[in-house]
């Protein structure tokens, strides 16, 4: 249990939801309004184009900064983060950072970080509410509750560290949330043509858990009512025995074969 608690640690950096910090009528406005009720009622997003931080940056309010006690020095810091500073995987189009640094962000997570590779992932709203869940689960690393619900998780017998297996994790999470969103336009059904396209590869992808992606299609097939809020959807897919067995399969291929195994902060 220790050795959970320590890797989530890790994953979260400070809990705090929906103070939008950008200029009314702005495109970074829009996109934060979008999922203001996904994230928690007091944490605000942060977006960031790579190589470009002033695309954002200069969308911001410096009114609702203050209103909502966060520094521009905190905002320097959370956009000079990069992927080219081995922030993410190459592959990721997009991630999200919880600066732990900032003083926003202690005792318990209150500002998150967006970031884009390229303008054109900016447009995605399926990105955008992929990257908001992520952003979303970073508080309940600090709910004890929430932490023992994952230990199944973190016991799984493969050659990841416990960090490793919980971010694995958290990608199906994020996918489980989506698929069952009903409040999100077409947003759900994109994401699983995602899904039902990497199937398609067959197993042994890089990237790609093909036994997880597999067993999540048959816990919540189209119309079923499965959990969409992150905590809900995590631990209900980390209570399913099977979903266990397939995650099993997919982290050994992953321990093995990923060359881009995540180095915890």
């Amino acid at each position: 249990m220790k050795t959970l608690v320590a890797a989530l640690a890790l994953l979260v950096a400070g809990h705090a939801g929906a103070a939008n910090l950008y200029k009314d009528g702005t495109e970074a406005h829009k996109m934060a309004a979008f999922v203001e009720n996904i994230v928690p009622a007091d944490m605000s997003i942060v977006f960031v184009q790579e190589g470009k931080p002033g695309v954002y940056d200069s969308q911001l309010d410096k009114a609702k900064l203050a209103s909502a006690a966060v520094s521009e020095k905190s905002i320097s810091k959370i956009s000079s983060a990069s992927f080219s500073k081995g922030l993410s995987v190459d592959r990721a189009a997009a991630m999200t950072v919880v600066d732990g640094t900032i003083p926003e962000n202690r005792p318990a997570p209150r500002v998150c970080g967006i970031y884009f590779r390229d303008a054109r992932e900016q447009k995605s709203y399926v990105g955008l509410t992929h990257e908001s869940i992520h952003c979303a689960l970073r508080p309940l690393y600090g709910d004890k509750a929430f932490v023992r619900a994952m230990q199944p998780v973190a016991d799984l017998k493969v050659d990841l560290s416990v960090y490793n297996k919980i971010a694995y994790f958290e990608e199906l999470v994020v996918a489980g949330s989506i698929i069952s969103m009903n409040d999100r336009g077409d947003i759900p059904a994109m994401y699983r043509r995602n899904i039902g396209n990497a199937l398609k590869r067959g197993p042994n992808h890089a990237g790609t858990p093909y036994y997880s992606f597999l067993r999540l299609m048959e816990l919540c097939p189209v119309g079923a009512k499965c959990p969409s809020t992150p905590k809900e959807a995590a631990e209900f897919l980390a209570k399913d025995k099977m979903m266990l067995e397939a995650m099993q399969k997919d982290f050994s291929f992953f321990a093995v074969a990923d060359g881009q195994i995540r180095k915890a902060p």
